[in-house]
């Protein structure tokens, strides 16, 4: 055993011997399958599919209030809101001019100039009324448009703001 001790080319090739053999033991390994493209759980498909549906959602109803924003409705009903909140004695005049014109405005749109731009005084409640799908008593209330807007400057303090706060609101209904 001592001559196996000191001789050093014996050790190694009974070492290669060793190494030999028991590389002639080793397997092969089996290939590890193929990784998916996105290996996920369906808990994250489930989160990801309604991610990405509330997105869709946010996008769609963000175009379609934006888009609304650039209408005539949109620019009307945010002039009478404005009206609205303006309204006091002083200015109560200026208010019922302008929603006098816009009421007429309006009404020119949505039927004919030649079936409405020619009509003044009850006449042009009567039609106001006939043609309301609310069904707003314009001959009643509306006399604030046809009077005021006829009546001397700074005459506003005579001017009823509830009445006028409402032929504002009637107005709104009138728009959509």
């Amino acid at each position: 055993m001592e001559g196996i001790i000191n001789n050093k080319d014996l050790q190694k090739k009974l070492a290669n011997q060793i190494h030999d053999m028991m590389l002639g033991k080793l397997q092969d390994i089996d290939g590890v399958d193929s990784v998916d493209w996105l290996p996920l759980a369906p808990g994250w498909w489930a989160l990801i599919i309604i991610i990405t549906l509330l997105l869709i959602k946010l996008l769609i109803s963000f175009l379609r209030k934006r888009a609304y924003r650039q209408t005539w409705q949109y620019k009307i009903l945010e002039e009478l809101e404005q009206m609205q909140k303006r309204l006091s004695p002083p200015v109560a005049q200026d208010v019922t001019i302008k929603l006098s014109e816009i009421i007429r405005r309006l009404a020119m749109y949505k039927y004919s100039r030649i079936e409405c731009a020619g009509l003044e005084g009850i006449a042009w409640l009567s039609w106001l009324r006939q043609h309301d799908h609310y069904k707003f008593d314009w001959e009643k209330h509306g006399k604030l448009l046809i009077e005021s807007v006829y009546a001397a400057p700074n005459d506003g303090n005579k001017i009823l703001l509830k009445e006028l706060s409402r032929l504002i609101e009637a107005t709104k209904k009138w728009v959509v």
